[in-house]
């Protein structure tokens, strides 16, 4: 049986060959021109087979593992220096604001922006994995006025794609190395002496955490992280400080997530915790969660509804959900951009009418698009309670007659 596998190189194997995810049509190697090593070799089931084909395209020089090189960090460094905020009382150069994307996740990495630049935080930097990203942030979405060349993105890459056609595939070996840039350059950062937050882009910015995390409370950790729910610590907003300790885990996150990189098993959450249950107990490092009243994911938020209200928090994570993250935002009043997802919305504020929950009537939202309505005349009395009077009033209810 003759297939190929996702690299383009041809395989020709026996014993029952499939497909799987269009990818590797192999269970048994019997002649492999590219790698004669394998022949022979024998998958029983699609995990093996999987990587298999990983391998293959690793060995064959199709796919690698992208490291950070000296022409990436000449381009990313001095925006780092230039963008990071003043010297810690820590000791450390400053503190950055990493948020890694493409340019698919553009309503998403505007929304956060335009949150952070509410409250004034303007210490992050936007690497891009893409030649579209950047670009695409230059117009004026921002509310401020926007400088001619914008130094908060950087897309370090064009010598170095990180995929071979702007594609790749969820669990693919080109999304895997696109997820291992995030450690690989906040370990860079780190040995550079800088203190890095790293946050994704479904986070809602509320109010600035930097001074909470200067404070005393949490002055002397390594490393804090929000927290996952049943999964531990969240790979998705975590703080790290320079030190012996914070470097320890992050080079054991990545050497466990290039271990898995060819593997159907490869999860970058999964992977965090390995590296801090099994980091170097010698190696002093102190590091917690963060409490969450004050930065709930998307468990706590939606499915918990906890903390009832707002005020007392900082940012919230829209994880624990995949097809309606601008849905939830938008209905809970944590969308910063306009109904077009052109830019900031010029009178946003988180805390409109004292809504916490159900403050605009939307129920699913696609990014880039208008999102559609509730009209009151769909509501039962039962779903009606659940609304905010904010959101009935836009819904055009009549909010006296109950």
């Amino acid at each position: 049986t003759v297939g190929r596998c996702g690299g383009g190189i041809p395989a020709v194997g026996v014993w029952g060959a499939f497909l799987f995810g269009g990818g590797c049509p192999i269970q048994r190697v019997s002649s492999y021109r590219v790698a004669p090593t394998l022949k022979g070799r024998y998958c029983p089931g699609k995990d093996c087979v999987y990587r298999l084909c990983q391998e293959l395209l690793l060995m064959t020089g199709r796919l690698s593992l992208i490291d950070i090189d000296d022409i990436m960090r000449t381009q990313v460094d001095p925006l780092v220096e230039l963008r990071a905020g003043p010297p810690t009382a820590r000791g450390s150069r400053g503190l950055i604001i990493m948020l890694f994307t493409n340019a698919g996740f553009m309503p998403f990495l505007k929304n956060l922006i335009c949150g952070m630049e509410r409250v004034a935080v303007t210490n992050y930097l936007v690497v891009a994995f893409d030649n579209s990203t950047c670009p695409a942030l230059r117009p004026d979405f921002r509310l401020r006025r926007a400088v001619t060349s914008d130094p908060s993105c950087v897309f370090p890459y064009a010598h170095r794609p990180l995929t071979t056609g702007g594609i790749a595939r969820y669990r693919s070996l080109e999304f895997n190395r696109m997820v291992m840039q995030r450690p690989l350059w906040i370990l860079h950062l780190l040995r550079r002496g800088f203190e890095t937050l790293q946050v994704d882009l479904d986070v809602a910015w509320i109010a600035d955490p930097q001074p909470l995390f200067a404070s005393k409370r949490y002055a002397q950790h390594d490393m804090l992280f929000q927290s996952e729910g049943g999964y531990g610590f969240n790979a998705g907003f975590y703080l790290a400080r320079p030190g012996a300790g914070s470097t320890s885990v992050l080079e054991s996150w990545i050497a466990d997530l290039s271990d898995k990189a060819v593997s159907r098993s490869f999860e970058e959450q999964h992977s965090l915790g390995r590296a801090l249950g099994h980091r170097n107990r010698s190696v002093s490092m102190l590091h917690a969660k963060l409490n969450v009243s004050e930065f709930p994911n998307g468990k706590i938020w939606w499915q918990y509804q906890t903390p009832e209200s707002k005020r007392s928090v900082y940012v919230v994570h829209c994880n624990w959900n995949k097809n309606n993250k601008k849905g939830r935002l938008v209905r809970d009043n944590l969308w910063a951009l306009d109904d077009a997802d052109a830019r900031c919305a010029s009178l946003w504020d988180p805390h409109a009418s004292e809504c916490s929950r159900f403050c605009r009537p939307v129920r699913y939202c696609s990014p880039g698009a208008l999102c559609p309505r509730v009209p009151c005349n769909q509501l039962t009395h039962t779903s009606r309670e659940n609304w905010h009077p904010m959101a009935l009033a836009e819904m055009g209810c009549n909010i006296t007659s109950g």
